[in-house]
């Protein structure tokens, strides 16, 4: 066990982003097509846009997000008067057939603000792709003759080992939902939304390592692989209408112990802890009252049973439920409820006008 402190996430963060912009793989037709693309950006009339354009394309077609970064300031206070020249003419001569005698502050005022706009964009294309194109020619020349070798490799990142349990499971799952042929986006974006959800770790703290794990609800499949990433369960079971990515996550990772289920009728298979996510508290009290005894008769004896439930009293479930004309539960009630079946129960906040009830079979 290390005795470093955790890392800071945010610095973590900036450093995963600034290897995954710059890429693994350095070759020169890779770096020219980067600096191509910055060119080209930089040179359109999307002004303040620049950047994420250039920073979503270099992650999309997993070129340098550095060099394109870079080469997108082309449109600089020094060069965009010299630009915006070229954009004017051209687009001149292509909606004319002819350019301007000549382009000042009198031409501009006779053509007009919305003039010279619509010349500027109609020829920003071509002068974008002529300025692309000589970037490209110029950078993949210049690397191809000072370069020993025609690929290298940069470092990747890695998370460090000193890293928090849950932060390597939340890799883990994402590698796992969103394997790299298909994209680099989507797993990140899987990643961020684990790693800075609160939820599982406040789970695992409560449900004790049951031997079997059941979750129902949205994206009770993702959170099953979670859990079960971080060593909490044996084998989970879940229950979700969402659950293509995690099936597939799952019969990719045998060694996981996961069965997963969409069909919202079929039966509950019988668990040590039972997490109930769906929004009880948004139907109809009868349809509450069947949903919950499902949810009882799953959880074995000895077992535990934990539901998110929004309450009455003030937010967001609240407002919800009052805009659909429905009145919501306390948390008291819900704790009587399940009291009545032989658990003993704890209430938690957890934010929003929601709450946990954490019952134990007694």
């Amino acid at each position: 066990m290390s005795d470093e402190p955790p890392p800071k996430l945010w610095r973590e963060e900036l450093t995963r982003a600034y290897v995954e912009l710059r890429g693994s793989r350095v070759t020169p037709l890779r770096g020219a097509v980067s600096v191509a693309l910055g060119l080209w950006v930089g040179s359109i009339p999307a002004f303040g846009l620049h950047t994420p354009i250039v920073l979503a394309l270099c992650l999309w077609l997993r070129l340098d997000g550095l060099l394109a970064w870079v080469a997108s300031n082309v449109s600089n206070p020094a060069f965009a008067p010299f630009l915006l020249y070229g954009e004017v003419q051209m687009g001149a001569y292509v909606l004319t057939g002819a350019p301007l005698d000549h382009f000042d502050v009198q031409a501009a005022r006779d053509t007009g603000v919305s003039g010279v706009i619509l010349y500027a964009f109609a020829g920003s294309p071509f002068v974008a792709t002529g300025i692309a194109a000589l970037g490209l020619m110029v950078v993949y020349g210049y690397l191809s003759a000072y370069r020993d070798g025609p690929t290298a490799t940069r470092r990747t990142y890695a998370l460090p080992a000193h890293a928090p349990a849950w932060w390597h499971a939340a890799e883990r799952v994402a590698a796992r939902l969103a394997p790299e042929e298909e994209g680099r986006t989507r797993f990140q974006v899987t990643r961020i939304e684990l790693v800075t959800d609160p939820a599982p770790e406040r789970w695992a703290k409560w449900l004790a390592s049951p031997d079997r794990l059941g979750i129902v609800g949205p994206k009770s499949a993702r959170a099953a692989l979670a859990l079960l990433e971080l060593g909490v369960a044996n084998a989970a079971w879940a229950l979700d209408p969402e659950a293509e990515a995690a099936a597939a996550a799952a019969a990719r990772s045998p060694a996981l112990a996961m069965q997963v289920e969409a069909n919202p009728d079929a039966p509950l298979p019988s668990a040590d802890a039972l997490l109930w996510l769906e929004a009880l508290s948004s139907r109809p009290l009868a349809e509450q009252e069947a949903l919950l005894r499902r949810a009882v008769d799953a959880v074995s004896p000895q077992g535990r049973l934990l539901l998110q439930v929004y309450t009455s009293g003030r937010g967001l479930g609240t407002l919800l439920s009052r805009l659909r004309g429905r009145r919501l539960r306390s948390a008291a009630a819900w704790a009587d409820r399940l009291e009545a079946d032989g658990f003993t129960t704890e209430i938690t906040r957890a934010g929003l006008g929601r709450v946990l009830i954490c019952a134990t079979r007694s």
